[in-house]
């Protein structure tokens, strides 16, 4: 479920309001009580995230059982999609660098790299 709430999570800023978080959120957890455990993994202080990510990385890192291999590949796409999805806002001018979720968005992207 970690593995989960990580992939869940991973492009969500904390500054992000209920209504974007739930409707992020309610896509992939359905369930209202996975729902409320993912808002609440959400919450976590981003290096907290990054060691969890490290830890699922490194548990996860089996490259000859496919469910950890699915995993392994699940958590870091989770993290290069978050990163990429704010570079193609920034070189397309959605969003400006001096955006203060911009900011926010390449602090939880570099934290999660540098977990």
């Amino acid at each position: 479920q970690t593995a989960s709430f990580h992939c869940l999570t991973a492009g969500l800023r904390h500054s992000a309001s209920r209504t974007e978080l739930n409707s992020a959120l309610r896509e992939k957890a359905p369930d209202a009580r996975i729902l409320a455990m993912a808002v609440g993994y959400h919450r976590l202080p981003y290096d907290q995230r990054s060691k969890v990510f490290t830890a699922l990385l490194v548990a996860t890192c089996d490259r000859q059982d496919p469910t950890a291999n699915a995993m392994f590949e699940e958590c870091l796409a989770s993290v290069q999609n978050a990163f990429s999805l704010l570079a193609q806002a920034l070189r397309t001018k959605q969003i400006s660098p001096d955006d203060i979720n911009a900011k926010e968005m390449a602090c939880l992207c570099v934290e999660l790299y540098g977990g």
